[in-house]
């Protein structure tokens, strides 16, 4: 996955980009999905998965440092999604969300994609108070609080 990143990273380069965002892995081990397939009846994060995630990420950041040492001009910004989702999972209260261990749709568990829908049987009235939407995705509520920490991180790409 690295090599097909700076591969991709090195691509756009040759193209003439020279402003380029990659974003971490998320707390994959957190989202909705993972805790209902790999966590043996809790309500936990899936430990393993997130050792994996936060291993990846820091290769990411590693190979990020390789590439902006070895092409000139380049900025070159890996996005943490990673800190700021797992913020808001494992302290939901302090950014204004009430349920986080399961998802506004459905079950709250698996569900994902065209099976999730304001029609769909068991979607929550108030998605708002939800940091996901499915088993896999960030309500819009949640996006809007991680966007902010993501624009933050990119100020260097538009100096």
């Amino acid at each position: 996955m690295l090599i097909s990143a700076a591969i991709n990273v090195q691509n756009l380069y040759d193209l003439g980009a020279r402003r380029i965002g990659v974003t971490t892995l998320p707390p994959t081990g957190c989202l909705p999905a993972a805790v209902t397939l790999f966590g043996r009846g809790t309500n936990e994060c899936v430990a393993k998965l997130n050792k994996d995630a936060i291993s990846f990420n820091k290769k990411l950041n590693r190979t990020s440092e390789k590439l902006k040492s070895k092409l000139p001009g380049i900025k070159l910004v890996v996005f943490d999604i990673y800190q700021p989702l797992f913020d808001l999972i494992i302290k939901p209260a302090e950014s204004g969300f009430f349920e986080s261990r399961k998802a506004c749709c459905g079950t709250g568990t698996l569900e994902t994609s065209f099976l999730c829908n304001a029609r769909s049987i068991g979607t929550c009235s108030n998605a708002t108070n939800y940091v996901f939407w499915d088993g896999f995705h960030p309500s819009q509520s949640a996006n809007e609080k991680l966007a902010q920490s993501l624009l933050e991180q990119g100020f260097d790409l538009i100096s």
